[in-house]
């Protein structure tokens, strides 16, 4: 078996969207992460856990791909980096060596975290700082906001904007 399946067979995509706030009914299904992208704002619940087939799919939006993602995917999708990221975070999250596998590429990493609260210290949003930045830049700033399931939605778009 080669890490890659390795990988992917020692890592449960339930567990592993659990991680991420994605938590499933007993039909498996959750509210989509990216529900700016739905126009009711996922008040109906489209995200769909296949436990037969172990993908994640946005039956509404197609947020994670016409084909669903599998563990890989997931992880691409909700730290916004690339394949060889994933598969690195993967391997080091299952202890497993890659030999090789992959790429060098630098793996960001959030090095600070800003809150922003309401009058009642409600958490509005947070702006998180990951070095490096992508492209060659030194640092990048992302926003993100409570998604209401404990878990959080990766977008600054109609969150209340206070001063810090």
């Amino acid at each position: 078996m080669n890490p890659k399946e390795e990988i992917k067979a020692k890592t449960d995509i339930e567990t592993l969207a659990v991680e991420y706030g994605l938590v499933f009914d007993s039909e498996g299904l959750t509210r989509c992460p990216f529900s700016e992208r739905h126009n009711n704002g996922d008040q109906n619940p489209s995200l769909h856990l296949n436990r037969k087939n172990g993908r994640i799919y946005c039956e509404s939006q197609g947020c994670f791909g016409e084909k669903g993602s599998d563990q890989y995917g997931l992880v691409m999708k909700m730290d916004r980096v690339t394949f060889e990221t994933a598969l690195k975070k993967l391997a080091d999250r299952a202890g497993i060596s890659l030999n090789g596998h992959g790429n060098s590429q630098v793996k960001q990493r959030i090095t600070a975290t800003f809150e922003y609260k309401d009058e009642s210290g409600k958490s509005l949003y947070q702006v998180l700082r990951q070095d490096p930045g992508k492209n060659g830049r030194n640092k990048d700033f992302v926003i993100r906001q409570p998604n209401g399931n404990g878990g959080w939605q990766y977008t600054g778009k109609g969150v209340r904007k206070i001063l810090y």
